[in-house]
């Protein structure tokens, strides 16, 4: 092509065209250009398809990552509101003045040092900052997935599992020493004086921060599985175009 385009230039420069000449130079040199610009446009559009299907790779780990952190986050959930109604079982029975019964307390005051705590992996979020966030090209995508790695999760799995630690250690298991006695083969428990204990200040107002730690460990539950679904939806719908 190049030998061909070079005997049409002689040809006409040995023919002394020159007005055709400059016609064939100036069209010559737009071919060069058009074939850049389509050579460019093609590379672009290759570029961009890695890009996309990149993107398409990181948001259906990341959707999978999802579903298993809201099931985790469900079961979690299910087991602190179950230990929660055994609290409120065994302060209920406190108010009303009622006569010690293990069969209906037993288990309660058996549960009182546990709660759950969901494993939330973060692979498929590290791998994406460590490519770039910027590979999630929707800005609304983009924002709901930082907000729910770095504070919703972060506030189910470190702020109030420390919180619920720290309880435990500096308040639970005291007031359960003083309190409680606990079988240790069968892990069950009974109050040492459960009628003293109807009057006890320091237990009841243990009983009650318990109450309230716990519910607001669910409520920070409910909220991250309201931004899980939320950001399913959206991914999915990014999917699906």
């Amino acid at each position: 092509m190049i030998k061909f385009f070079r005997h049409i230039r002689k040809k006409l420069i040995s023919e002394n065209h020159m007005g055709k000449y400059f016609k064939y130079a100036i069209g010559e040199i737009l071919l060069v250009v058009i074939g850049i610009l389509i050579a460019l446009s093609i590379n672009n559009w290759n570029e961009n398809r890695k890009l996309q299907n990149s993107e398409t790779k990181l948001l259906t780990d990341l959707l999978d990552e999802l579903e298993f952190s809201y099931k985790e986050i469900s079961e979690a959930m299910r087991n602190n509101t179950s230990l929660l109604n055994q609290y409120k079982t065994i302060s209920r029975a406190i108010e009303n003045d009622v006569a010690y019964n293990q069969d209906s307390l037993g288990d309660a005051f058996s549960v009182l040092p546990f709660w759950s705590s969901p494993y939330l992996p973060k692979t498929s979020f590290e791998s994406i900052k460590n490519r770039d966030l910027n590979l999630i090209r929707d800005d609304s995508l983009r924002k709901k997935i930082i907000h729910l790695y770095e504070y919703s999760f972060p506030m189910v799995i470190e702020d109030y599992n420390r919180m619920e630690w720290n309880f435990s250690q500096s308040i639970t298991l005291p007031i359960l020493l003083k309190n409680i006695n606990r079988d240790v083969e069968t892990g069950e428990a009974m109050p040492i004086d459960f009628e003293a204990l109807k009057t006890n200040q320091e237990y009841t107002s243990y009983l009650n921060q318990l109450i309230g730690l716990r519910q607001g460990g669910i409520f920070q539950c409910e909220r991250a599985l309201n931004d899980i679904t939320s950001l399913i939806e959206q991914i999915s719908i990014q999917l699906s175009k």
